[in-house]
């Protein structure tokens, strides 16, 4: 699903959203890297090819290091 960034600690996916997600808002629970598990609050309104980010929810560059953010792009069909 995501990929670490190779200096930053970020990881950055896309995610799927039908038209009506993205009109009313929802939540996602997502897998992440090393068994996490994070849920994503969507807003109402989000469109095509948005950010949305989550501060600290990316990966450690080093044990005990800055932890990255999650990085969403939103793609709607």
């Amino acid at each position: 699903m995501a990929n670490a960034g190779p200096t930053d600690g970020d990881i950055r996916a896309t995610l799927a959203l039908s038209q009506s997600e993205a009109r009313m808002g929802s939540s996602r629970t997502l897998n992440l890297p090393g068994g996490r598990q994070v849920t994503v609050n969507i807003p109402a309104g989000v469109q095509n090819g948005e950010e949305l980010r989550l501060p600290g929810q990316g990966e450690a560059l080093w044990q005990g290091g800055p932890v990255g953010d999650l990085i969403l792009t939103v793609s709607i069909p």
